[in-house]
């Protein structure tokens, strides 16, 4: 990984601040041409998915409502650097609806481009990889709900569009000029209402996530900010918690969260909103 980075630092002219962060997926660093800042991101094999589908996206949105990529090449992106907070020291603060309101304003205006051409995830493909929705086989009971629910949301999307696929707190950041911005796409094409989603289950380390009154409200909220229906809106968070839990029973990730989730939610959806 070295050799990689300095490879993409001579590539790109830049010097080596610090390391940002380092996942699965990829490592980030900040970096410094000239007087202007930048992140540089490196992906894994792991992270090949991002990589393709999350830079279409950022191409396709050219800094609306995301950061601005500025180059790529190869495995690695030069990416405009985000010189602020988290959206998520904001709900550490006790501000989720106030953030509830920034991340679904974040996703009209992603949501009014019109995709153009690009490389994107349908979210049927996205949706197949936790729930195995053609051979469900032994799942849990309540992942082949999931796995009902999101067949019959997919047969009947409506206004489908671009999506950032993984909106949620700590991937909304503060930029000193330009403002909230969304990073870390995943690139997908579907029905917009599941954009909204993983709102209702992050952030996992919130205490209220798990209180079934704050995903109601939530849907609420995220419904009159967006003009959706909210009981669309958590259907497809039951969905995305069935597809979590789906990761988690194949070990594709840690912990229990979306298990935890899919049960809060699923006796929301016999309830009127």
């Amino acid at each position: 990984m070295r050799s990689s980075l300095n490879l993409y630092l001579s590539l790109w002219n830049l010097e080596l601040l610090e390391q940002l962060g380092d996942t699965s997926r990829g490592q980030v660093y900040k970096t410094r041409r000239d007087e202007e800042f930048f992140a540089l991101k490196i992906f894994t094999e792991a992270g090949k998915e991002e990589r393709n589908y999350g830079l279409s996206f950022l191409e396709h949105c050219n800094g609306t409502a995301s950061c601005k990529l500025i180059a790529k090449e190869d495995n690695a992106a030069l990416l405009e650097y985000m010189d602020g907070i988290s959206l998520g020291i904001w709900v550490d603060q006790g501000r989720d609806e106030e953030t509830v309101s920034i991340m679904a304003g974040l996703l009209n205006a992603i949501h009014d481009l019109k995709p153009s051409k690009g490389d994107f995830l349908p979210l049927e493909k996205r949706l197949e990889e936790g729930l195995n929705l053609k051979n469900p086989g032994k799942a849990p009971s309540i992942l082949k709900h999931g796995a009902d629910v999101a067949r019959d949301l997919l047969a009947h999307q409506e206004n489908i569009c671009l999506l950032h696929g993984d909106m949620h707190p700590d991937n909304v950041m503060h930029h000193s000029v330009r403002g909230w911005l969304s990073i870390d796409p995943k690139g997908v094409i579907g029905d917009r209402a599941y954009d909204c989603a993983n709102i209702l289950l992050n952030p996992y380390r919130m205490e209220s996530v798990y209180d079934p009154g704050r995903a109601v409200r939530v849907a609420h909220l995220l419904g009159n900010e967006t003009g959706l229906d909210p009981q669309k809106i958590l259907r497809y968070a039951f969905v995305h918690a069935c597809e979590w839990a789906g990761w988690e029973v194949n070990q594709l990730c840690g912990g229990d969260h979306g298990m935890t989730m899919a049960k809060l939610i699923e006796p929301l959806l016999e309830e009127e909103l």
